[in-house]
């Protein structure tokens, strides 16, 4: 059985309750996140006796093992009827669960701090609502290192600068003040490699049906 890609993480003692910042050990947290990342993202990988939510099935599949390869899934089957081969690394998943990766569709991130935080709690893909922000001066270049395994965080997908009559800053706003300037923008974040369009408030009709 072959499977289409998909993300999975390892959830560590899963709870609904995100823990405050003073019960996480980060240091600890990241390196599970490092050494899980590097094994899945290079490796045969089987996580044995896990509990699965695949979200296409309404059955909860428990003491399964699922063997991965890369970013592949390969094969999903009840532990004891799963001979693994001898070339797969095995993680113990007992006690332990694997979920699809979770999506945060509109984020604002900071610093590099945010990226292991998502992961953390499951979030593999989010998508960055605000041109530049905080301590990252560049996300077209950061979501090229995670992408090539540079940096561990979540995918990422980009708006530039919002666009708007008025706004914070240089960093966040690209100012539209005329339907003339539109077009030029518009050829700038489709050139820059931006993924979204993000319109704000101080948006006349005009400017936007433009």
């Amino acid at each position: 059985m072959h499977l289409k890609p998909l993300f999975l993480l390892l959830v560590f003692g899963f709870t609904i309750c995100s823990p405050s910042s003073n019960m996480v050990d980060h240091k600890e947290e990241k390196q599970k996140i490092t050494t899980l990342t590097e094994a899945s993202s290079s490796n045969k990988v089987a996580f044995v006796n896990a509990t699965v939510f695949t979200m296409s099935e309404a059955e909860i599949l428990k003491n399964h093992t699922v063997l991965t390869h890369g970013d592949t899934i390969i094969d999903i089957q009840p532990s004891h009827t799963l001979e693994i081969p001898s070339d797969f690394e095995q993680i113990n998943s007992e006690g332990k669960y694997l979920i699809p990766g979770l999506s945060d569709m509109h984020v604002h991130l900071s610093d590099r701090n945010n990226l292991s935080s998502n992961l953390r709690y499951g979030v593999t893909s989010v998508l960055q609502m605000s041109g530049q922000r905080g301590e990252i001066s560049d996300f077209l270049a950061l979501r090229d290192e995670i992408d090539q395994g540079e940096s561990i965080g979540p995918r990422l997908f980009l708006t530039g600068p919002m666009f708007d009559r008025f706004g914070l800053s240089r960093q966040t706003t690209a100012y539209a003040m005329t339907e003339e300037q539109v077009p030029e923008l518009l050829k700038k974040h489709i050139e820059s490699g931006y993924d979204f369009i993000k319109v704000h408030n101080f948006t006349s009709a005009n400017l936007y049906k433009t």
